[in-house]
C-alpha cells in the first residue's frame, strides 16, 4: 500500500490574523532558539554556572535511560557529563531511588522529560532538586505547555518546534526561565547571533511544501526511500546555537489547531483498547492520567505483553497503511556514539530496556479520522486475542 498515514507530525499553519496567547507568561520569561536542543543546551550552560563555585571536574547532568539522543548532544555541548537513569517498571518515570543515587558533589542539573504529552511527576523531583541543591529542567519537546506553566516546578523549561513535535514551525525551540535566572540567560545568549523569523514569501513556500510531504500518498513514497532514514533514532551532535526572535505569533496559532482534536482521538483509543489491560498489555495513559492531559497526547502509547507481539503488531498496522513505530527502541546507552558519551554508559539498564521492547505508538493527529482509529483499535485487539 502507497499510501500511509503518518506517524506524527502536525501541519504548519500560516494563518497570523489570531490574537497572541502565550500560556506560561505568568511564570516564564522566554526567549526563542534555533532548535529545541539548543535551549536545552542553554539551560545546562546556566545550571552549571549557578553552581560553578561548587563543582570540582566535570559538571554533570541526570536524565533519563530512554531518551532522545538530543538530550545527550545537549549536554554534551556545553562539556558537561550525562548520567543515565532507569525507570520507573513500565513508566517513563524517572526511577527516584536510582535517580538520588546518582546525584554527586558534580551534579548539576535533573532532566525531567515529558513524554509523548505526559508530564514526568515534577512535584516529587522539585523536591530531590531542593533538597540536593539542583536546577530543575523540565524537557516538554513532546508536550505542547510545559507543566511548569501552571506551577512553576522547573528552573528552566523547553519546547521544540520542529517537523513531528507538537507545534510545527519546520524548526525552533524555546527557552522558558523564572525571573530569577533572567541574569544567567541574558549573560550566557548576549554574544550569541540573533535572528528574525520573517514569514515571508519564502518560507511560506515551505510551509506548503511540508505539509503536502507529510499527506498520505507522498509520506508513502518518502519513506520507501532507504537513504532518507525517516523516523530513524540517531545521535547528532549541537552545531550551533542562536536566538530566534519573532515566533510569539507562530506559537500560540499553533497551540489553537494541535488542542483542537485531540481529545476526542484519546478518548477513541483508550475506550477502544480498554479490554487490553486484562490481557497484559498497558495502556499509558493510565498509569500517568493524574498528571497527563487528553488533550494533549503526541501519539497514543501502549505496552505490549512482549517485544514480539510489539513487533508483530507494528508490521501488520504498517502493512495497513497505517504509520505506527517502537519510537527509540533501545535504551540511550545503547543508540550509535551514547556510550561513550555518557558517564555510566556501560551500565546496565533492565527496566528501560523493557520499555523499549514492549512499547508501540498509534497515530494522533489531523491526519487520522476517528473511524480509521477504529481500525486500528480493532487490529489491535486482533493481534491481541491471537497473541502472536
Amino acid at each position: 500500500m502507497l499510501a500511509k498515514v503518518r506517524p506524527v507530525g502536525g501541519k504548519v499553519y500560516l494563518s497570523q490574523s489570531a490574537p497572541v496567547d502565550i500560556p506560561w507568561k505568568a511564570s516564564y520569561q522566554h526567549i526563542y532558539t534555533n532548535s529545541g536542543t539548543a535551549a536545552l543546551s542553554l539551560a545546562v550552560a546556566a545550571a552549571m554556572q549557578a553552581k560553578a563555585s561548587s563543582v570540582v571536574g566535570a559538571p554533570e547532568v541526570i536524565l533519563p535511560a530512554y531518551a532522545c539522543p538530543d538530550l545527550v548532544a545537549a549536554i554534551i555541548a556545553q562539556g558537561a557529563s550525562p548520567v543515565l537513569v532507569d525507570l520507573e517498571e513500565s513508566s517513563f518515570f524517572l526511577n527516584l531511588e536510582q535517580l538520588q543515587e546518582a546525584v554527586t558533589s558534580n551534579t548539576v542539573a535533573i532532566i525531567a522529560v515529558n513524554f509523548l504529552g505526559m508530564y514526568e511527576r515534577l512535584p516529587e523531583l522539585r523536591e530531590i532538586a531542593d533538597a540536593e541543591g539542583l536546577m530543575l529542567i523540565e524537557d516538554s519537546a513532546q508536550a505542547p505547555i510545559p507543566l511548569s506553566a501552571k506551577a512553576a516546578y522547573a528552573d528552566f523549561a523547553i519546547l521544540s518546534y520542529g517537523r513531528g513535535k507538537p507545534v510545527n514551525l519546520m524548526g525552533g525551540g524555546a527557552l522558558l526561565f523564572k525571573s530569577a535566572h533572567a541574569g544567567l540567560i541574558s549573560s550566557i545568549t548576549k554574544t550569541l547571533v540573533r535572528s528574525q523569523l520573517v514569514v515571508n514569501w519564502a518560507w511560506k513556500l515551505k510551509a506548503l511544501i511540508v505539509n503536502a510531504l507529510i499527506m498520505r500518498y507522498p509520506y508513502g513514497l518518502l519513506e520507501r526511500m532507504p537513504f532518507l532514514n525517516i523516523g530513524a533514532t540517531t545521535y547528532h551532535p549541537l552545531q550551533y546555537i542562536e536566538v530566534r526572535d519573532g515566533m510569539d505569533q507562530l506559537v500560540s496559532i499553533g497551540l489553537k489547531h494541535f488542542y483542537a482534536i485531540r481529545e476526542a482521538q484519546v478518548t477513541a483509543y483508550a475506550r477502544g483498547l480498554a479490554e487490553l489491560r486484562n490481557a497484559g498489555w498497558k495502556l499509558l495513559l493510565d498509569g500517568e492520567a493524574d498528571n497527563a492531559s487528553r488533550k494533549g497526547l503526541l501519539r497514543f502509547p501502549i505496552l505490549a505483553p512482549s517485544c514480539a507481539m510489539r513487533d508483530h503488531l507494528e508490521l501488520e498496522l504498517n502493512r495497513l497503511g497505517y504509520g505506527v513505530n517502537a519510537f527509540y527502541r533501545v535504551p540511550l546507552s545503547q543508540i550509535e556514539g551514547i556510550k561513550a558519551r555518557v558517564k555510566n554508559g556501560g551500565d546496565d539498564f533492565p527496566v528501560a530496556e523493557a520499555f523499549a521492547d514492549r512499547l508501540l505508538t498509534l497515530p494522533c493527529h489531523e491526519g487520522i479520522t476517528t473511524s480509521e482509529i477504529d481500525v486500528v483499535v480493532d487490529a489491535v485487539k486482533t493481534v491481541a486475542k491471537l497473541g502472536c
